[in-house]
């Protein structure tokens, strides 16, 4: 077989990963309704694993891919890894600065959902 990726591929790949996700959430939410919350880890570990991880290792296979290759799994240097531990801690805090000015704004929308982990007041 052709070991080549090609962009039609992998677009093939994501239209028909992208109905099955969009089918996987609208039958999820009609079935379990309001105790969606109470299953919501292991709905995460489906979604990763099943729903987003085996696609692609069903394409590497068919196509018969060096996944160490395609996915360039290679040792990194000591530099890279502490720049990637050094610009990691200020990016959590740009991100939850972020998150805190998007549920500034959106509390002015509506009333917003209790988050998980949290006690609902």
């Amino acid at each position: 077989m052709n070991k080549k990726l090609t962009l039609t591929g992998a677009n093939v790949l994501f239209l028909i990963f992208c109905v099955v996700f969009i089918a996987y959430q609208l039958v999820l939410g009609i079935l379990l309704g309001e105790e969606l919350n109470s299953h919501i880890y292991t709905i995460v570990l489906i979604n990763e694993f099943v729903m987003i991880l085996a696609p692609v290792l069903i394409y590497c296979a068919a196509k018969r891919i060096n996944i160490k290759e395609a996915f360039r799994f290679n040792k990194p240097g000591l530099a890279p890894m502490l720049l990637i531990a050094a610009i990691s801690v200020p990016a959590y805090f740009v991100a939850a600065m972020l998150n805190n000015i998007l549920v500034f704004f959106l509390q002015f929308i509506g009333d917003l959902p209790a988050q998980i982990g949290r006690a609902h007041v």
